[in-house]
């Protein structure tokens, strides 16, 4: 079954990429990641739950392997961040309209796109971003994970898109505005008291929230925020 698509959103060493490498990825069936740190692969530096690892360059010169079934590849940029990610989103897009072209395409599973650190390199690639989250769900067969620090730096027409966000603590009024925007005011000011490592769920069928360790009763868990 095909999810919409998520946000995740916190100040650094918050907890976002361990959330995304141990929470969401097992439960993906294809998972392609824009890895810019080196961290989501079994062979990065700070070894994460992918199998393979590539750079651009490989996906351009195998662009089957967006088609494989079990796709766990975390791609890391062969050029200087932040500029060179527009060319790279542009690639990434064009690779995926190809791929779904072709007759199999349509029985694959969702991939998962993680646009890690996506914050970072959002202001010089406004329409490529645009394009994934409006064409992605629907066309592409794609759910689009926008990782970031600041959310206020991802573009407006993908903030609208996210069906879901999880978020960690945030303290910007910027950024908690912009979640706001697309959640609501008291899902944001809560965002802004929340403690590291813990984050809080909202869903566009219905906001929610939930937190990490230290467990909380599975009552209060999934207490309803209010609207």
């Amino acid at each position: 079954m095909n999810t919409g698509h998520l946000g995740v959103y916190g100040i650094t060493r918050s907890g976002k990429s361990h959330w995304v490498k141990n929470q969401l990825l097992p439960s993906c069936s294809r998972v392609l990641v824009l890895d810019v740190n080196s961290e989501y692969s079994q062979h990065s530096r700070t070894p994460g739950p992918l199998r393979d690892r590539g750079t651009t360059a490989n996906l351009v010169q195998c662009p089957a392997k967006l088609l494989e079934p079990n796709l766990s590849l975390a791609i890391e940029p062969t050029k200087p961040m932040p500029k060179y990610e527009a060319n790279l989103l542009e690639l990434i897009s064009r690779l995926l309209i190809r791929a779904s072209q072709e007759d199999h395409a349509r029985s694959l599973p969702q991939l998962t796109l993680v646009l890690d650190e996506c914050g970072d390199y959002a202001p010089h690639c406004h329409e490529q971003l645009a394009s994934l989250a409006t064409r992605g769900a629907t066309h592409l067969n794609v759910r689009l994970v926008v990782v970031a620090q600041r959310p206020n730096l991802v573009p407006a027409t993908v903030r609208g898109n996210l069906e879901e966000l999880v978020v960690f603590k945030l303290v910007e009024p910027l950024d908690r505005k912009a979640v706001a925007e697309r959640a609501d005011k008291v899902f944001s000011e809560r965002v802004s008291r929340q403690p590291l490592r813990k984050h809080l769920v909202w869903r566009a069928t219905g906001p929610t929230e939930t937190t990490d360790a230290p467990a909380l009763p599975a009552s209060v868990a999934q207490e309803q925020v209010a609207s």
